[in-house]
């Protein structure tokens, strides 16, 4: 019969790891952190967000212009403010879809923008968690 041991002997080599992570161990637990958005970056999106609020502007319907731009600028608040608000990035998106369809792709082009993406991975796991959920399509 053999005797057990107390404990484990875990044992592993790692080589050439560069862009990636890698762990050995037993109940290992690995965060990825972004990089958070430069300000170029957020230059960027700014300028998506005012490039959009203009189309609204332009093309939304005519009876529900005014609240289009509310629910445009709502949306930038939510995205950039000091903490994403990704359930009211949800709302504005769905007020789009059923109000002024024909603005939905552009205002879903800016929400799942990479730097998007790379704001709310800032803002911690669980918002991007929640990110993923209300915007597959995403990229983050």
């Amino acid at each position: 019969m053999t005797e057990k041991q107390q404990g484990d002997v875990i044992t592993g080599v790692i080589s050439d790891v560069k862009n990636s992570t890698a762990a050995i161990g037993k109940d290992i637990t690995q965060t990825n952190i972004a990089a958070p958005p430069t300000a170029e970056e957020l230059r960027e999106l700014t300028a998506a967000f005012t490039t959009l609020r203009g189309q609204i502007e332009r093309d939304a319907p005519a009876d529900v212009r005014d609240e289009a731009v509310r629910q445009a600028d709502a949306l930038k608040e939510a995205t950039l403010g000091s903490k994403p608000d990704v359930s009211l990035m949800a709302q504005a998106r769905n007020w789009f879809l059923k109000h002024a369809p024909g603005l939905f792709g552009a205002v879903t082009t800016v929400i799942v923008n990479p730097i998007v993406g790379k704001v709310v991975q800032a803002a911690g796991d669980a918002v991007a968690a929640e990110y993923r959920k209300h915007f597959p399509e995403a990229q983050s």
